[in-house]
């Protein structure tokens, strides 16, 4: 760093306002403008709110991510948005310094948010507004060569998904376990398919049912004790525990009927599908999350001893199945879907258990090569953002670029922007005065 950095509060260099809420009625599909929340964009709309680029950062929820926009926007309420207004900063620069910052590290209280006191009191190194522009230069130029990588690995991330659901199609129409098989036409769940002759579709409810959970009362909870499964921790895979909501550890023999078991298969009922990720919201509980108890709007799967618990966990991952949910599910802004819906999917079952079983083994194999691929994927993501972290931790140390010679001495500097201070009171005073 040279001697033209100077030492400042961040709270100088920027002004942090409020978002402000949004009705559902002006939210649209193809708005004119977008609409930011705590980690990004989230909807559009007709209306703006601010008419200018600007910084937004994550006041709750996903508080202290940072996202730039470079047209008129709306700011939800649970976030801040720079009110830009200051010629001695260049705009990204500000950006990508938010982002080395990490201001996640400042969300605090009993509602975790982030205080913007907290980042106004951050010290931080700033050089003159020449130097910024040279430092933005050079990482957008380097982080476009990384942007590129990122994107080749995000297109082969999406062929393993895709790869994944055409394995999944073939295990349930008969294509990975059939050597000597007449295959017809048909639909399942409104999805064309070309399906193994002697197997049959029926009504999932002849074989599963699914058992809604209990209406816990918010005044029996308590800090400590046995933990519920609600809506909140359901989302793929694994139970999410981190917003945790339990009942007192004496009262579980009250309730056993909805204890868990390890194995049991979990489905949301409200918001059952995760748009980002086009998939449902589907767990499997295991031996940790126990002992545990099931709240109401989660299902859980009750097999009758007929279905293998891992084939019917594999199909309510295939389009046949998820397809039928968005469906199902209501149009309104909290979609729901009720137990006998599901129980009147079609589901498909081979001619015996046996062969449930080598379906399960053929998918499972594949899958398991599609992980191996996959997490070299993904260490290769986690690379690429270890190398943006460490261009800005050099960008901000005054490491990336070397000084121009022909930048003015710092003295100089110093004096000119004095004076602009200077004149711009000084032209004030004269307003004031007319």
């Amino acid at each position: 760093m040279n001697s033209m950095w100077q030492i400042e509060k961040l709270g100088d260099a920027i002004k942090l306002e409020y978002g402000k809420p949004l009705p559902d009625s002006k939210r649209k599909y193809n708005g004119k403008y977008p609409v930011y929340g705590a980690n990004g964009e989230k909807d559009r709309t007709d209306e703006y709110y601010c008419s200018k680029r600007s910084i937004i950062v994550g006041r709750k929820g996903s508080a202290g991510e940072v996202n730039l926009t470079e047209e008129r926007f709306w700011p939800l309420d649970v976030t801040y948005y720079v009110d830009f207004d200051n010629n001695q900063y260049d705009l990204i620069f500000l950006y990508h310094l938010l982002k080395r910052l990490r201001l996640s590290q400042f969300v605090r209280g009993v509602k975790p948010g982030i205080n913007r006191n907290d980042v106004y009191s951050i010290s931080v190194a700033v050089p003159p507004l020449f130097e910024q522009k040279r430092i933005v230069a050079k990482i957008e130029s380097l982080f476009s060569r990384l942007d590129s990588a990122k994107v080749s690995l995000l297109r082969v991330h999406a062929e393993i998904k895709r790869y994944r659901q055409s394995v999944l199609k073939s295990a349930f129409e008969g294509k990975l376990t059939e050597t000597q098989c007449e295959y017809k036409n048909t639909t399942i769940n409104g999805l064309k398919a070309t399906l193994c002759g002697d197997w049959f579709v029926c009504r999932m409810g002849n074989f599963v049912k699914l058992q809604g959970g209990f209406a816990f009362k918010s005044k029996e909870f308590v800090l400590d004790g046995i933990p519920i499964v609600k809506i909140a921790n359901v989302n793929v895979d694994n139970i999410d525990w981190t917003d945790r909501t339990c009942i007192a550890r004496n009262r579980l023999s009250e309730f056993k009927s909805f204890q868990l078991k390890v194995g049991d298969i979990l489905v949301a009922m409200t918001r059952p599908v995760i748009k980002s990720l086009n998939t449902v919201k589907v767990v499997v509980v295991r031996e940790n999350d126990l002992p545990a108890l099931l709240n109401q709007r989660v299902g859980r799967f009750v097999l009758d001893g007929r279905v293998n618990n891992n084939y019917l966990r594999h199909y309510i991952s295939t389009d046949f199945f998820k397809k039928r949910v968005v469906f199902e599910s209501s149009s309104s802004q909290q979609p729901n879907i009720s137990s006998n819906s599901i129980e009147n999917f079609d589901f498909i079952l081979p001619k015996n258990m046996d062969t449930q079983i080598e379906i399960v083994k053929a998918i499972e194999s594949r899958f398991e090569r599609a992980k191996v691929l996959e997490e070299t994927v993904e260490q290769g993501l986690e690379k690429i953002e270890q190398l943006k972290q460490s261009i800005l931790k050099e960008a901000f140390e005054g490491k990336l670029v070397e000084p121009d010679p022909n930048d003015e001495p710092v003295e100089v500097l110093l004096e000119r922007i004095k004076n602009e201070k200077l004149s711009l009171v000084g032209r004030k005073e004269d307003e004031s005065s007319v």
